[in-house]
């Protein structure tokens, strides 16, 4: 049996360690690109959206009363965009929560199976690779709604749910 020599096999670790770097790396930029990028309106050929920023207590007018948010929730964004042309209007909270991913996508799942309220699930998907994230898009008429959801390193997990409206 042929020996490989051990500089040839110290070089194939160094080239795996330093792809495994690379992968791992790129794998944080996508999970921090879209855990930070806000679920904002799209820009209209007529011009940006105007985002207005609520206090956190705020329960925007056009937010649905009947979506759950976790009693004693830490809410850390509430904010509305509306497209130049005021075709629709979206309404974000963002959310801190004590259960975990999996409890959060079971209460969301239930609430919008629910026939009574008059939701449908349109689609779930599970984030990158191993990042525990989850998201869930449902309608309701001319309204729809993004459910995100992500596990937090000191526990539980971060809601973002945004409805968006059509008002014409």
């Amino acid at each position: 049996m042929e020996q490989v020599p051990q500089t040839a096999n110290r070089a194939s670790k160094k080239l795996l360690v330093t792809a495994i770097i690379v992968l791992v790396l790129v794998a944080i930029g996508v999970i921090v690109a879209r855990w930070y990028r806000p679920s904002v309106v799209p820009p209209e050929a007529g011009g940006a959206p105007t985002v207005t920023h609520l206090p956190v207590t705020a329960v925007p007018n056009s937010f649905p009363s009947d979506i759950p948010i976790e009693r004693g929730a830490k809410i850390l964004d509430t904010y509305s965009a509306t497209p130049a042309d005021a075709s629709r209007i979206q309404v974000t909270r963002v959310f801190e929560s004590s259960k975990t991913v999996t409890e959060n996508v079971a209460l969301y799942k239930a609430f919008l199976s629910d026939s009574s309220r008059g939701w449908s699930i349109m689609s779930e998907a599970a984030g990158a690779a191993g990042s525990g994230q989850r998201f869930i898009l449902a309608k309701k008429g001319d309204s729809l709604l993004d459910i995100g959801i992500y596990p937090r390193a000191s526990g539980g997990s971060l809601v973002n749910l945004t409805v968006t409206m059509q008002t014409k």
